[in-house]
This record gives structure tokens, C-alpha cells and sequence, in this order.
């Protein structure tokens, strides 16, 4: 007869961020009665307790997070339950926003690890909250939810441990850095830092990245500056010193830091005014570092300051940003200066980041992401512009230019390759980084299905002898699970493939191209559409589960035969094609018009 084991697993205590001071204090008073688990660590590494592993959940039950977030941010009213306002120089800024979209966070980042717990099979534990809403009424919501949702009991011993002194303590100890930091650069400021910068400056919150300045062949952060309605000395880009900064640079542009505008006497006031926020408005404050990045503070007061010296015209930002917000744009917003958003693609998908955005223009590609940021909750007032299909590249290309291109690039069409056929992908995402970013990875998007997509395609040029493949990736980095065998394979067959650049102007593939291939749903379809070059999404499993859209299923192909089919059709001149009506619907503007001067023109308009 087996030996009875009377061993019982410790029961499992939830907390949603460890930080160290919080870690100390779980691994004392905690870890001896529970197994530790957390949504999400910071400045610790993993010891003593394990992070829920948000890959357990699938894309759908992610996205039923997302929006059981939004719901409950509907039926609470959720930017009434805060009024946070702090007064740095003249102005009277409004935290709400801010604070809200933090509240929303927090309690869809309960949902998910909720579901996670359940898929764990745990139904025996504890947990507690760090107070990151700052609204014991919410709080009190959020501890009512959790508790249903899990079964787990709330732990009110630990909830007094964890609460006062961590929350207090890191707001102080945040400050002291701040005080630090601010003291080491007044030191080491011994003039002016000095500016050519005018009166009618730009502020752009984006860093360019891996981004060119030149928009006619590359994608380009500075695609706007047209040089006589916006010019590039008008410009400041806020980023740090790097190689790309200083081609910038050497280019006549402005790119700095915010910090680097600065004199001495600027930041020594700086420096005061944090203080007075924490003698005036404590209770705001030591939540707002409490909660929020520490740095967002004192760029929030350096921008105060900058905007009386440098009487800025406007904040740009782009659709990357909106996972963090430039903090600068609630003292534009405040100045009734505008704070421009703008859409370089048409994904979208319920999340909280969409939701409570500062901006006050936003432009979209068509009128179905108007009404898809609408469906999130808001406050403030936004004007929407539907600009079609806007990619941060010249999308008006002459003959010239294309011809230049073409020979540069190896696109010149010949009589023994004289179809084109652009190839535009989505790269898998490497589980680690989906993972650090607590999203979940998309299971109709893996590696398998990644390399399936481009093979069965490049089949398409070894059967039609005239067919030439161009590729386009989006992105090919350490970032992403790519299958070797995929530049393998384009090393052998450079006959009939041309692998481009990721950072090449994908109008300059889209107009040499007879036909588009996409990945669904990526939005160079739209683009290629609104220049008049028929395209296909593919998906290579015909029983794919994939979301339907009846209107991009007569462009839709599923499965290797059907690949095959639809492109026959193609060459042979039988491909479904729309009417102008229904293209300008998808694409938010008419066929071949010019989406840049538009913007351009309209960004103006708006900068005054």
C-alpha cells in the first residue's frame, strides 16, 4: 500500500507589481505562508516569485479582457471618479485623464490575471492590492471583482503592509532621485545651452527611430515638412543623442532632449517649482509619483517653463505613442495649443491604450476608426480628420523619382519578368517580448504560419515563369521568430525575388507592383488600393478560424489551391475589382488622391 503523503502546496498569494521595496517586504511577511505570483515586476528580477504567464491566454480571450475593461470604465463613469489638478506656473493642469487611463489599466490587467489563475486550475489563494488608482471607492470596486472572479480571499493583514509605507515610500524615494538628478544636471549646466528655436516651433514627441529623412525614398519621420508651409528649422525633435540623431542633425535639423534646452537657471527653477508641488498639492503629487513614471513629473514642469520661453505651435505624436502619451501634451491642451494625433496605419484593436487620449486633433485613415476610438471612453474635446491611407512617406511619387528607384532598387520590369507581384508581411513577434510586454501572441500569426505565407508564394514565381516577387518586410529583426530558412531560400532564388529594405517608402514597391499580396489585414492593402494597384490578402490554412470581414472576402484567399486560384484569375484578367465608391470607403479618400499634401495642408490649417 502507497505511503499517504499529508504535504499540501502552499496556497498562492496574487499581487499585481513587485517593485524591490515591495519585494522585501513580501519575502519577510509573505513568502513563508504563500507561493508568490505577480501580473507584472519592476527593478527586480524574478526570485522568490514567478509572473502569470500571459501566453496562457489566446488572442480571443485577450481581446474579451480588453473589452470587459472598457465596459466597466463605461458603467463606472470612470473619468468621474477622478478630479486631479495640480498648478505649475499660471496654468492649471488636469491629471484626470491620466489617472483614469492607469485605473483602466490596472482593473483589465485584473481581468486578465483572472483569467490566467483560472487556467492554472488555482482556486486557493490570497491577494492583495498596491494602491494604484488612488480611489478607495474604485479600489474597493476592484477588490469586489477580483475576489468574485478568482474565489481568492482578500487578505486585509497584508493589504495594510502593502498599502501606506511602499505606496509613501516609493513616491519619496522617487522625489529624492528627482532631487538628484535635477541637482547633477544644474551642476554640470555651466551656461546657456542656447537654441536657434523661434516662436513658431514644432514639438514632435516621436523619435525617428531607424526612420530617414528623406520621405521620397524612405520612410521618414519628418514626411510633413514640406519646406515652405512647414519647414524643418520650425521643427524639434525630442529624442536622445544617438547615430541616427546626429544624421539629423548633419541633415540642418533640430533633435534634442528636453533637458538639453535647459539653461542652469531654467532647471534650478524647475527644481523650486517641484517643491512647491509638494508643499501645495502633496496628496496629488505623492500619487502622481506614486503611480506614474517618475520622470513624467519633471518633464511636465520643464515643459511649462519651455513653452512660455519658446512659445511652441504645436505637440505631434503618432499612434506608437499612445501606450504612453507624451505627459508635455496636458500643458499644451491647457494652452488651447494643439495636440496633433496621427494614424500611420489602420490596425485597430480594443485595448485600454486607445482609450482617455490627450490629443485634441486626431487624423485616421477612414471614417471606421473614427468610430472605433469612439466606441472607447474619451473626455475632452477631439476633432477627427479622415486622411486615407497616411504611411510617413511622399506618397505622390513622379516619374522620375520611380525611375531612379526602380533602377536603384532592381525594379525595372523586363519582358521575361513582367508581372510584379509586392509581397507585404507581418514578422511573428518573439514570445519573450510579447511576453515582457504582457501581450499575448497571436496564434493565427506564428512562425509555421509566417514561413507557410511567404513559400507559398514565392511558388507563385516558380510556376509563372514572367512573375517577379518583391518583398517588403515590415520589420525582420531579433525582435521576431523568423525561420532561417526563409533568407535561405531568397538567396537562392534571386531570379525571380527581390528583397527589399523595411525602411524603403512602400509606395515605391506599391507603385511598381501589377498586384499586392498582404497578410491580412495589414494596411498596405489600403494604400495600394488608393493608388489604384489591385491587392489580395492570403492566409495559408484553409481552415484558418480566422475573423471574416465579409467585405475583404471577395480579396481573400485561403489556403495554398485557393492562392492559386485567385491569382490565376488575376493574370488572366478575372480578378474581383471595386468601384470607386467602395474604394474610397476603405481607403477614406478618393482613388489617387495625394494623402501627404492633404495632411500637409491640413496640419497647417490647424498650427495656424
Amino acid at each position: 500500500m502507497p505511503r499517504q503523503s499529508f504535504y499540501r502546496p502552499r496556497p498562492l498569494f496574487f499581487i499585481h507589481t513587485i517593485d524591490p521595496l515591495l519585494w522585501i517586504l513580501l519575502i519577510i511577511f509573505v513568502r513563508p505562508f504563500f507561493r508568490i505570483v505577480c501580473f507584472q515586476y519592476q527593478g527586480v528580477r524574478e526570485k522568490g516569485f514567478k509572473r502569470l504567464e500571459i501566453s496562457l491566454l489566446s488572442a480571443e480571450e485577450f481581446g474579451a479582457a480588453n473589452k470587459e475593461g472598457l465596459k466597466f470604465a463605461r458603467r463606472v463613469d470612470l473619468l468621474r471618479q477622478f478630479r486631479a489638478v495640480i498648478t505649475v506656473t499660471d496654468q492649471t493642469l488636469d491629471l484626470s485623464r491620466y489617472f483614469a487611463k492607469e485605473a483602466l489599466r490596472f482593473y483589465t490587467d485584473l481581468v486578465l490575471s483572472a483569467k490566467m489563475l483560472d487556467k492554472m486550475g488555482e482556486k486557493d489563494g490570497a491577494f492583495a492590492f498596491t494602491p494604484r488608482v488612488g480611489n478607495r471607492a474604485l479600489a474597493g470596486e476592484f477588490i469586489d471583482f477580483f475576489s468574485e472572479a478568482t474565489g481568492f480571499s482578500h487578505l486585509r493583514s497584508v493589504q495594510v503592509l502593502v498599502s501606506p509605507f511602499p505606496y509613501v515610500g516609493r513616491a519619496v524615494a522617487q522625489c529624492a532621485i528627482l532631487f538628484a538628478s535635477f541637482g547633477a544636471l544644474v551642476l554640470k549646466r555651466k551656461k546657456a545651452a542656447g537654441s536657434p528655436l523661434e516662436r513658431k516651433t514644432l514639438l514632435i514627441s516621436s523619435f525617428p527611430s531607424e526612420l530617414e529623412p528623406d520621405c521620397l525614398r524612405y520612410l521618414s519621420a519628418g514626411f510633413f515638412i514640406d519646406g515652405v508651409r512647414i519647414k524643418k528649422e520650425d521643427i524639434l525633435f525630442l529624442g536622445k543623442d544617438s547615430p541616427q540623431a546626429r544624421k539629423w542633425r548633419e541633415g540642418g535639423y533640430h533633435f534634442q532632449s528636453l533637458f538639453d534646452l535647459a539653461d542652469g537657471r531654467l532647471l534650478v527653477e524647475s527644481f523650486v517649482k517641484l517643491c512647491g508641488l509638494l508643499i501645495r498639492s502633496p496628496g496629488v503629487t505623492i500619487s502622481f509619483l506614486a503611480i506614474l513614471p517618475p520622470w513624467l513629473l519633471p518633464y511636465l514642469i520643464l515643459t511649462e517653463l519651455l513653452i512660455e520661453k519658446y512659445h511652441f505651435r504645436g505637440l505631434i505624436y503618432t499612434n506608437s505613442d499612445v501606450g504612453c502619451e507624451p505627459i508635455q501634451s496636458l500643458s499644451f491642451a491647457a494652452r488651447k495649443i494643439p495636440v496633433v494625433l496621427f494614424y500611420y496605419s489602420a490596425s485597430t484593436f480594443a485595448h485600454p491604450m486607445w482609450a482617455f487620449l490627450q490629443a485634441t486633433h486626431i487624423f485616421v485613415w477612414n471614417e471606421d476608426m473614427i468610430r472605433f476610438l469612439q466606441s472607447h471612453p474619451q473626455g475632452g474635446e477631439k476633432r477627427f480628420f479622415v486622411s486615407g491611407p497616411l504611411m510617413q512617406v511622399e506618397d505622390r511619387l513622379g516619374e522620375e523619382t520611380l525611375k531612379t528607384a526602380r533602377r536603384e532598387f532592381d525594379l525595372v520590369s523586363s519582358p521575361a519578368k513582367k508581372i510584379h507581384v509586392g509581397l507585404f508581411d507581418i514578422a511573428p513577434a518573439n514570445r519573450d517580448l510579447m511576453e515582457n510586454q504582457r501581450f499575448v501572441q497571436n496564434p493565427k500569426l506564428t512562425r509555421e504560419i509566417h514561413r507557410n505565407f511567404l513559400f507559398d508564394v514565392f511558388s507563385l514565381g516558380e510556376e509563372y515563369k514572367d512573375v517577379r516577387i518583391l518583398i517588403k518586410p515590415k520589420r525582420w529583426s531579433a525582435k521576431h521568430d523568423l525561420d532561417p530558412a526563409i533568407n535561405e531560400y531568397i538567396d537562392g532564388h534571386r531570379e525571380f525575388i527581390v528583397l527589399l529594405p523595411p525602411s524603403l517608402n512602400p509606395q515605391i514597391a506599391i507603385q511598381s507592383c501589377d498586384l499586392v499580396i498582404c497578410f491580412p489585414f495589414t494596411s498596405i492593402f489600403f494604400a495600394a488600393l488608393q493608388k489604384g494597384v489591385p491587392g489580395m490578402f492570403y492566409y495559408p490554412f484553409a481552415d484558418s478560424g480566422l475573423r471574416k470581414i465579409a467585405l475583404f472576402q471577395p480579396f481573400t484567399a485561403y489556403g495554398r489551391d485557393n492562392l492559386g486560384k485567385r491569382f490565376q484569375d488575376f493574370y488572366e484578367g478575372r480578378a474581383h475589382r471595386l468601384d470607386a465608391g467602395e474604394s474610397a470607403k476603405l481607403c477614406g479618400i478618393e482613388t489617387g488622391a495625394p494623402v501627404r499634401e492633404r495632411f500637409i495642408g491640413e496640419l497647417s490649417r490647424i498650427l495656424g
